[in-house]
């Protein structure tokens, strides 16, 4: 597959960051629905309680199965949005990491300095600006040291 394919699953470049965040947020939104479930069965045997005859708990339980419904679909749609969501944002962040391991594996072999590129979109811009500025002054200083090269 190319690098450059477009898909879900190329959006979890790196599992060790990305996985623990969208574990989280799967557990969070997990617990909001066990809690709006619980909200909505306590709604129900509440209104059940109340009603008086066979008619009106048949038109309750109408109204509780298409409101459930609505709220199930709901809340599974926010769900695979908020899903969806971390997994772009944990993107911007731990993406750049391959292809940064790669750079200076790179820099290493080929005993070079290269300045480090992120997309502009990714949030490791400013860190990685300092890191090149870091690499460009060791740069500097190791040629200082370097002895002359006969001609």
């Amino acid at each position: 597959m190319n690098q450059h394919d477009r898909s879900i699953w190329n959006l979890m470049a790196h599992t060790k960051v990305q996985g623990p965040l969208l574990a989280t947020v799967a557990l969070a939104g997990f617990v909001v629905l066990l809690i709006m479930g619980a909200f909505s069965y306590l709604q129900m045997r509440l209104l059940f309680a109340v009603a008086d005859g066979p008619e009106q708990q048949a038109l309750i339980e109408n109204m509780l199965w298409k409101y459930g419904s609505i709220c199930g679909i709901g809340l599974l749609f926010g769900l695979g949005m908020v899903l969806l969501y971390g997994l772009l944002i944990s993107h911007r962040v731990a993406g750049p990491i391959p292809r940064l391991k790669r750079q200076l594996d790179n820099m290493m072999e080929n005993q070079s300095v290269e300045l480090m590129t992120v997309r502009q979109y990714d949030y490791l811009q400013s860190f990685l600006q300092k890191i090149n500025k870091v690499l460009l002054a060791l740069s500097e200083k190791c040629h200082e040291f370097d002895p002359p090269q006969p001609e």
